[in-house]
């Protein structure tokens, strides 16, 4: 069964995410501090983000420890304010009900592939959010430290029309479910940042049905980075999952194309399937030439579009006519649904959505390449 997101639940949560949004950032603010504190060895910041009478609650060495605010804070102030500490942070998920709030981090060490899953307590006292409470649990991780940025798109209409629009759930569902269990921290961007739409939920596709129900999943779509913030020298390789959505606002964005142009220079992946292909298809490199110049690659081809229909009159570019204007070349096949994919080098694009999987494997294949080069 193939179900869409109904348009109304889509603007019920964006209004509830808007009425949020103040204290959310706050919060999110408050978490990245204790984030930052930890993994650069700044107590100040951990000084300002927990509150005076915070509990932890941990085990150590099999017993209950339950250290004070000093103590906790101790342990950052032996180094040089600044030192990285070998951590990388994440923020999964946070909810916020009234002035109480709780938030979820992740804290790995990649040099031991261990594992802290932080969960936090936040109160709004005298108009300000702290974290009151903390607990943590921890063991070993197959996760590495490297990192994919996916790239989605905010838009939510085809054009200035009523046509609704969105992100294809299984062209990111089912990489993001690759990247993970390859031990890579997937992180969301789009040009605006926050909530994107998405279209095409499939609950038989067992790559992708399980994050239907994945409250961290849903969490990070809706609150994407702005591509603006991101920065490009955290990310091995860059992926463009397609849904109509991916033919506006991406591919002639300054930010996106930073983002895509310093990632491919470093000798990073950049990857994508069907219309995601748009989004890499404006970008030049530092020495003046187009991205695609002399390349081969695949998406989703001219001759498959229904060119008579109202959606496909809103695109404001062909991809074909893109790729062959940056002196790249198409290649596809007549038929959909075949797992048609090209490699060339760091570009690896799948015709449409049955190729998923196979190009998320073949970024990790080529990242996994790549660090035995090293």
């Amino acid at each position: 069964m193939r179900i869409v997101l109904p348009y109304l639940f889509t603007l019920l949560c964006s209004l509830s995410l808007q009425a949020q949004m103040t204290d959310h950032d706050e919060i999110r603010e408050v978490v990245q501090d204790y984030i930052e504190g930890t993994s650069f060895t700044k107590p100040e910041l951990l000084e300002s983000s927990f509150d005076e009478h915070i509990s932890m609650y941990f085990s150590k060495r099999g017993e209950n420890w339950m250290p004070t605010r000093e103590t906790y804070i101790g342990f950052f102030r032996d180094k040089e304010v600044g030192t990285p500490t070998g951590r990388q942070g994440n923020i999964r998920l946070i909810e916020v009900a009234g002035d109480v709030a709780t938030a979820k981090a992740e804290i790995l060490i990649p040099a031991k592939q261990f594992l802290f899953i932080d969960y936090f307590l936040l109160k709004k006292i005298d108009d300000r959010w702290r974290i009151v409470s903390k607990t943590a649990s921890s063991g070993p991780t197959h996760q590495h430290g490297g990192r994919v940025l996916m790239v989605v798109s905010n838009a939510d209409r085809y054009g200035d029309t009523d046509i609704t629009n969105g992100n294809h759930f299984g062209e990111i569902a089912s990489a993001y479910r690759t990247f993970v269990d390859a031990g890579y921290t997937v992180d969301f961007t789009s040009p605006e940042g926050g909530q994107v739409p998405v279209t095409y939920l499939s609950s038989i596709d067992t790559t992708s049905a399980p994050h239907l129900r994945d409250a961290e999943f849903w969490y990070r779509l809706g609150h994407t980075y702005p591509a603006a913030d991101v920065s490009a020298g955290d990310y091995a390789a860059i992926y463009f999952p397609g849904g109509g959505a991916a033919m506006f606002g991406i591919a002639d964005n300054k930010d996106v194309q930073r983002l895509i142009r310093s990632i491919y220079e470093a000798e990073g992946a950049v990857a994508a399937v069907c219309h995601g292909t748009a989004g890499i298809t404006n970008t030049t490199l530092s020495d003046g030439q187009p991205l695609l110049k002399g390349h081969e690659l695949t998406g989703f081809p001219d001759f498959r579009e229904r060119q008579d229909a109202e959606y496909y009159k809103t695109f404001p570019f062909s991809i074909d006519a893109r790729i062959a204007k940056q002196g790249g070349t198409l290649r596809a096949e007549r038929e959909v649904n075949t797992g048609f994919y090209v490699v060339d080098g760091q570009l690896i694009t799948g015709m449409d959505h049955s190729a998923t999987v196979a190009v998320a494997r073949e970024v990790v294949k080529f990242l996994q390449h790549e660090k035995e080069e090293q």
